[in-house]
C-alpha cells in the first residue's frame, strides 16, 4: 500500500480549510474531522456472513427513470451528458476522483461506495435491517457516499479500508480520508483500533480538515441485544467498597460488551437519607448507596434499573425521590413505579420496560387485570416489550417454580408462572425475574423466553451467598426488531462470601437441571457454554 504523505500539496488542500463534497457549507455547518473521528465507536470487525446481495440492488428513488448509478454519473460529470430515453447518457466528461483519469465514455466508470459494503458489513451493518442496508446501497443524500471512479481504481481498491489501499492520486488523500470518516459517522459505523490510529495520524498530518457536517442516516438494527442481571446493590452506607467500579470490573465486559441495553434490578436506593422504613430487628433490611454510585452503575453498562421490588422504599419517599434523581442524573432510566412504562430507542428499535412486584407502591403483579392492560399498552407503543417481575418465595430452598401462589414472611409473592404466561399472552417479548435470591429455571412459552430468577448479582456483604445462593449470572439475549427470540446465552458468575462477582462457576448446570425438572418439554435447553435454545 502506498502510505499517505503529509506533503505540502496535501496540507495546502486541506489544512484549516473546508473540504467540499456534500453541497455548500458555511463555517456554522462545518465540523472538524477530529470531532467526527472521536465520536466513532472503536470495535473489532465482524468477520463472516458478508454478501453483496444483503444490500439489495440499485433503485430509482425519485421515479425519473434514472437509477442510482446514473444519478451519480450525472451529478459527478465535469461536462454534463445529455440524458435520453431510458436514462441513456450521451456525451459528457468525467474525472475519476481516485486516479485523475479523464473519461468520456460512462461505461468505463464504476460507482464506488467510498466505504464499501463489505467494510460497512464488518463495521456494524451486519446488524442492520434490510431497509437500512438498501438505503446505504443507494445513498444519494450525501455526495461523499457514492463516487464515479475509473474501472481500474475501483478494481484496485477492491473494497479495502485505508490501511490497505489509498487512491493513487495523492492530492486526493486528505479528502479521501476526511470523507471516509464522514461517511462512517453518518451511518454510525465503527472503526477498528488499527484503522482509527491510521486515520488519526494522517488526518492530523492534513491539519484535521473541516468538512460539511453530514446528516445522520436513519439506522435500524435487525436485532437488539440486551443484558440482564438480578438483584444488585453495593453494600449500604457506611459499609461500601473502596473502589466500586473496580469491584465490579471482573463482570463489566459481560454486562456491556456488544450490548445495546443493559438492565439490572436495583435492590436498594441511591440516597444519603437516614430516615429508614424500619430500624433494627432480625427482619429489618435496608440498603443505600451514595447517589454518586448511580454514575458507577451507568459506567458499568446499565441503561435501565428496576425499582419494582421490596427495597426501593427502604428510605421512604425521600430515598425513592433521591434514587430516581440519581438515576436520571447518570443518564439511565428506571422502571417499576405505579403505571410506569419506560421507553427507550436503541439503534432505531423502540423498547419498553415494565417492572412489577407484589406491592401497591409499584406496578403490582398481584393485580393481573391492571398488569395485563399496562403490558398491552407497552406492546402497542414499542417493538420489544421487556417485562420484569420481582416474584416468588425466597431462600436456598425456593429454587423451584411451583406453578402455585408463593409466599414469604407472610407476604403473597404471586404465582410467577401464571404471571409470566399472562405477560406473554398480552405482548411481552421476554420475561425476566429475580427476588427469590436464588437462581431458578428457564422456560419457553409461545416461543418467548422466561427467566424465572437470575438470583443475586454483585453486592457488598448484602446477601447470603452460601451454597446455591452463590450462583449468579449475566443473561445476554438477542431479540428481533419485532421482539422475536433469536439467541441467548447465560454466562455463569460466582459470588464469594462478600458478594464479589467473578465470571465462572456452575450456574449454567444448576439452571439447566432446574429447567428440566420444573418445565419438562417446555424447558429451555442449555449448551455447556450457556447457549440457550428453545426445546
Amino acid at each position: 500500500m502506498r502510505r499517505l504523505l503529509a506533503s505540502a500539496v496535501g496540507l495546502a488542500l486541506a489544512a484549516g480549510g473546508l473540504l467540499s463534497g456534500a453541497g455548500p457549507a458555511s463555517a456554522s455547518t462545518a465540523v472538524s474531522t477530529k470531532t467526527l473521528l472521536g465520536q466513532l465507536t472503536v470495535a473489532t470487525e465482524h468477520r463472516g456472513g458478508f454478501s453483496a446481495a444483503a444490500f439489495g440492488g440499485w433503485t430509482d428513488a425519485d421515479g425519473d427513470g434514472c437509477a442510482t448509478p446514473q444519478e451519480v454519473l450525472i451529478r459527478d460529470a465535469v461536462g454534463k451528458p445529455q440524458v435520453t430515453s431510458g436514462c441513456t447518457l450521451v456525451g459528457g466528461r468525467w474525472t475519476s476522483r481516485y486516479d485523475g483519469v479523464r473519461v468520456a465514455d460512462p461505461s468505463k466508470l464504476r460507482i464506488d461506495h467510498l466505504v464499501s459494503r463489505q467494510e460497512a458489513w464488518q463495521s456494524n451493518a451486519w446488524r442492520w435491517d434490510s431497509d437500512t442496508r438498501h438505503r446505504f446501497m443507494n445513498d444519494l443524500t450525501d455526495s461523499r457516499s457514492l463516487l464515479a471512479v475509473s474501472a481500474a481504481s475501483y478494481n484496485a481498491k477492491n473494497g479495502e479500508e485505508p490501511t490497505e489501499w489509498m487512491p493513487p492520486r495523492s492530492s486526493f488523500d486528505c479528502r479521501y480520508l476526511s470523507w471516509w470518516v464522514t461517511v462512517k459517522w453518518r451511518w454510525r459505523l465503527s472503526v477498528n483500533a488499527t484503522e482509527k490510529t491510521f486515520l488519526a495520524k494522517h488526518l492530523a498530518a492534513c491539519g484535521w480538515p473541516l468538512v460539511a457536517k453530514p446528516s445522520r442516516a436513519r439506522v435500524v438494527y435487525a436485532t437488539a441485544i440486551l443484558s440482564f442481571v438480578g438483584d444488585t446493590i453495593l453494600g449500604s452506607t457506611p459499609k461500601l467498597p473502596d473502589d466500586p467500579y473496580g469491584y465490579l470490573s471482573p463482570v463489566v465486559a459481560q454486562i456491556r460488551k456488544g450490548i445495546d441495553v443493559g438492565f439490572a434490578n436495583l435492590e436498594g436506593t441511591f440516597t444519603n437519607s437516614t430516615a429508614a422504613k424500619c430500624t433494627g430487628g432480625s427482619g429489618c433490611y435496608t440498603f443505600r448507596n451514595p447517589p454518586s454510585y448511580a454514575h458507577v452503575f451507568a459506567r458499568v453498562g446499565y441503561d435501565v434499573l428496576n425499582l419494582a421490588n421490596n427495597h426501593s422504599h427502604d428510605f421512604v419517599t425521600t430515598g425513592l425521590t433521591d434514587t430516581e434523581s440519581a438515576i436520571r442524573g447518570a443518564g439511565m432510566r428506571y422502571t417499576g413505579m405505579p403505571g410506569q412504562i419506560t421507553y427507550l430507542t436503541s439503534n432505531g428499535i423502540r423498547v419498553a420496560f415494565v417492572g412489577f412486584a407484589p406491592y401497591s407502591n409499584t406496578n403490582n403483579l398481584l393485580d393481573l387485570g391492571t398488569a395485563a392492560r399496562l403490558i398491552r399498552k407497552a406492546n402497542a407503543n414499542a417493538a420489544i416489550v421487556v417485562v420484569y417481575m420481582h416474584a416468588g418465595a425466597e431462600g436456598a430452598d425456593a429454587d423451584h417454580v411451583t406453578g402455585q401462589e408463593e409466599h414469604f414472611v407472610g407476604e403473597d409473592r404471586g404465582n410467577p408462572e401464571k404471571f409470566a404466561h399472562m405477560a406473554i399472552d398480552n405482548g411481552a417479548s421476554i420475561v425476566v425475574a429475580s427476588g427469590p435470591h436464588v437462581m431458578r429455571g428457564m422456560q419457553f412459552y409461545r416461543h418467548r423466553l422466561i427467566a424465572y430468577s437470575l438470583g443475586d448479582f454483585a453486592n457488598f456483604h448484602n446477601f447470603n451467598t452460601t451454597g446455591v445462593l452463590g450462583h449468579s449470572a449475566v443473561l445476554r439475549v438477542r431479540l428481533s426488531k419485532t421482539g422475536g427470540f433469536r439467541s441467548a446465552r447465560l454466562v455463569s458468575v460466582s459470588l464469594d462470601s462478600g458478594g464479589h462477582a467473578t465470571v465462572g462457576g456452575g450456574s449454567v448446570g444448576f439452571v439447566r437441571t432446574l429447567s428440566d425438572d420444573d418445565f419438562g418439554s417446555t424447558a429451555a435447553k442449555f449448551s455447556s457454554s450457556g447457549v440457550i435454545s428453545p426445546p
